[in-house]
């Protein structure tokens, strides 16, 4: 179930919007409910909700949601390589393309209905009454039987083994024998709390009632306390780790762990608590008194979850708090998390070189390192990109922050006459155009269809994501905006007057309708972020505009303006996206970015990329830059590759329509620290491509799509020695991969798309995710 978060994101990219638009306008009707329904599911499928149900029809339950949610996820694999592109058809074509099209409607019609069936077996299993009925086996078809041996298979397997483990505890006194059984017991702990020594997924739990035994209770609790622990590989260090631990705090973890009552949450939230303070005897004595005055009255788990939420600073309580916001399941994506925390004037920068956004981010790290809050998705620097909280802690946030007066998430009339922050979760019937929101100071809604903001004056903060927009009439009268979010509405134009938001920091219409921006708009002084898909209209501030604040620009069409001397505000950019014109000199480009000393990433969309701007060291002395995507075709004329200037410490590139003629592979395997590359749509046209032995020694990522012209793939030696990832898709001529069996070693991960004519893949056996789709 943690995976639907993803599935949501997937249904509401705007590839797969495009498909449903160009080809099935009667299916994009159905998104918003197919989204609402899938909430739902989240919303419903807690083993709490189910205790009294027969155990077979749980687990069938749980484990046909997670065959669907895969089903669904190479759908949308399948949707991306089909229409990602903007690609269109040639006449000879056309029946291929119909006959694909038809399959995949199908099979989207197919995924519906098992969706429903389960939303509705959801329904029925708590008790309610449903207009339709469906059985398990109706719902998952030819699939049921299988689930069902699985689900045999597994508890016979995990019945034995807890019946062979109580006898062999005293058998492990070789020591290889007793890290083995160590190794066991925390593959169960992983299996049980969602918890791994895995930095990618180790903030990810699902957690269930179950409870663990003392001794691996104290490894959870240990690990997280200590999460030095993880680092020691041999036993003998971890046996003088532990003798010193006891020295010093004497039996004080093992009480603690007693006052957790074997539950895995609590034993992880109270171990990193620990893991922040120092290890002294008083401290330890004083976090066990205090678990061992909850009473043990069914809410213990909430009891401390509480006491640890008491011990956060004020600056991080109103942060945590501010979760309440969101739905429970949902992927919360960082970036407009912090930007709404500064909106709200939650975040001060810490130090004269730090910016309120990397303050807020440490905010953020605090969070997780006390387990409060999950890190579900990571950039490949490490960063987190997406989070979002268990679903007992989802509960306690929501109740805490109504009963602190700080955030009423789905009021009703009886509990709120005037909420200061409120947050809607779904489009549900409830009358909110009763409530009382003239004193209103913020606003988040998810997929809610009602417009009861006419007199929402004072907002600092409007999110209102897949959600009906307020008439222009109204949004021009809120002039205290901060922060501004219109992701998936249907809005097609900001109004003229939108400067007189003198207060806005972020404005956010990715994923709409809007074709322009508003001349007014460059007038607000205080704008940091302004988030906004590319179209030819979509034009940059002029030179004069005085927003020394501006952070993120993305995107914008270069405006001959600002030929000439480079704007002010363009200094302090750290993320820029550019789309060019065809007229506008390149030269000029090439000197405006040697000016971005502080750029972190850019992206540049073009109809062409002459040499005379891949081949300057104004390119090549972005030396802050981690991430460039280039779009546009490489004129290259005299340049030969082996010139071209890339940035040092890029560690992100995606080429898209380049149409390289010569291998660029041999150049990018010299970059040391790059570790996702993205070639596609044309990037390359060459029919051979080789990648060396010593190239790509830090790559995890790589992805290789519609390279139309390419036939051979060679990969030397033990090449991407690191290399996680590898997508091929739609590389419809190629006919050979060569690659030594030692090269690889790291790959987890292959996903093969409509590449016809490859018929024999090298030998990947330590992959363990793989879709191959021909």
């Amino acid at each position: 179930m943690d995976a639907l978060p993803f599935i949501i994101e997937m249904l509401s990219e705007m590839s797969f919007k495009d498909f449903l638009s160009k080809n099935g306008p009667h299916l994009l009707d159905n998104l918003d409910f197919v989204i609402q329904e899938l909430f739902k599911v989240q919303r419903y499928m807690r083993w709490s909700d189910f205790e009294n149900q027969p155990e077979d029809q749980k687990q069938v339950l749980i484990k046909g949601l997670r065959l669907t949610v895969n089903k669904v996820g190479k759908f949308m694999s399948k949707i991306h390589a089909q229409y990602g592109a903007n690609k269109h058809s040639s006449s000879s074509q056309d029946h291929d393309s119909h006959k694909t099209f038809d399959d995949l409607v199908k099979e989207w019609r197919d995924i519906l209905n098992i969706f429903a069936g389960i939303v509705y077996c959801c329904y029925r299993l708590k008790g309610n009454q449903t207009e339709e009925e469906f059985s398990l086996e109706e719902v998952f078809g030819e699939d049921f039987e299988r689930l069902r041996n699985d689900n045999i298979t597994s508890d016979q397997s995990s019945s034995l083994r807890n019946q062979t483990s109580s006898s062999d505890d005293h058998k492990a006194s070789d020591p290889e024998e007793a890290t083995r059984e160590d190794s066991e017991e925390m593959e169960r702990i992983n299996n049980i709390t969602g918890l791994s020594d895995d930095p990618e997924t180790s903030n990810q739990r699902i957690v269930e009632p179950t409870k663990l035994n003392e001794k691996e209770g104290l490894q959870l609790f240990l690990i997280k306390a200590f999460p030095v622990l993880t680092e020691y590989n041999e036993p003998s260090k971890k046996k003088i780790f532990l003798l010193e631990l006891s020295k010093e705090l004497d039996n004080i973890p093992q009480l603690i762990c007693k006052a957790c009552h074997g539950l895995p949450l609590a034993l992880v939230l109270v171990g990193s608590l620990l893991s922040l303070k120092e290890k002294i005897n008083d401290i330890w004595n004083g976090v066990k008194d205090a678990l061992y005055t909850f009473n043990d009255h069914g809410s213990r788990l909430l009891d401390i979850i509480n006491y640890c939420y008491e011990d956060l600073p004020y600056f991080l309580k109103q942060c945590f708090l501010y979760l309440a916001c969101y739905p429970e399941g949902y992927m919360i994506p960082s970036r407009s998390l912090i930007d709404i925390w500064i909106a709200e004037g939650f975040i001060s920068a810490e130090g004269e070189e730090e910016t309120v956004e990397e303050t807020a981010y440490k905010y953020l790290e605090q969070l997780v390192k006390r387990s409060l809050v999950d890190v579900s998705k990571r950039s490949l620097l490490g960063t987190i990109k997406c989070c979002n909280i268990n679903s007992v802690i989802h509960k306690y946030v929501i109740n805490k922050a109504k009963e602190e007066g700080f955030l009423v998430a789905n009021p009703d009339m009886q509990t709120i006459e005037s909420p200061f922050r409120v947050a809607i979760h779904s489009d549900n019937k409830y009358p909110y155009e009763e409530l009382e929101i003239a004193h209103m100071h913020s606003f988040l809604a998810f997929y809610f269809k009602q417009n009861i903001l006419q007199n929402a004056m004072l907002l600092r903060v409007l999110e209102l994501q897949g959600s009906t927009v307020p008439h222009e009439e109204t949004l021009q009268k809120m002039t205290y905006l901060r922060y501004l979010g219109l992701r998936y509405t249907s809005i097609d134009a900001l109004p003229e007057s939108i400067g007189v938001m003198q207060n806005l920091h972020t404005l956010d219409v990715r994923n709409t309708n809007i074709k322009t921006l508003p001349k007014s708009l460059w007038n607000i002084p205080k704008l940091r972020h302004v988030y906004v898909l590319p179209g030819p209209e979509i034009i940059g501030p002029p030179p004069e505009a005085e927003l020394t604040d501006l952070q993120t620009l993305k995107t914008v069409v270069v405006p001959e303006s600002w030929v000439g001397e480079c704007p002010q505000f363009l200094i302090n950019l750290r993320k820029l996206a550019l789309s060019k014109p065809k007229d506008l000199d390149w030269k000029f480009v090439s000197n405006l970015l040697s000016q971005l000393v502080g750029l972190l990433s850019l992206t540049i969309i073009s109809d062409s990329v002459p040499s005379e701007f891949i081949d300057t060291r104004a390119f090549q002395n972005l030396e802050s830059v981690k991430s460039i995507k280039l779009e546009g075709e490489w004129i290259c004329r005299n340049l030969l590759i082996d010139n071209v200037k890339i940035p040092p410490n890029l560690t992100k590139l995606t080429l898209t329509k380049s149409g390289l003629k010569e291998d660029i592979m041999p150049r990018l395997g010299r970059l040391k620290a790059l570790k996702f590359l993205c070639l596609k749509d044309g990037a390359y046209n060459g029919e051979r491509m080789v990648c060396l032995v010593e190239g790509f020694p830090e790559l995890q990522f790589l992805e290789l799509s519609n390279l139309k012209y390419l036939k051979i793939w060679e990969v030397g030696g033990e090449g991407f020695p690191q290399l996680q990832s590898l997508k091929i898709l739609e590389l419809e001529n190629l006919e050979e991969w060569v690659q030594e069996e030692t090269g690889m070693s790291k790959l987890t991960t292959l996903h093969v798309y409509q590449c016809k004519k490859l018929k024999n893949l090298p030998n990947l056996g330590h992959v363990t995710d793989k879709v191959i789709d021909n």
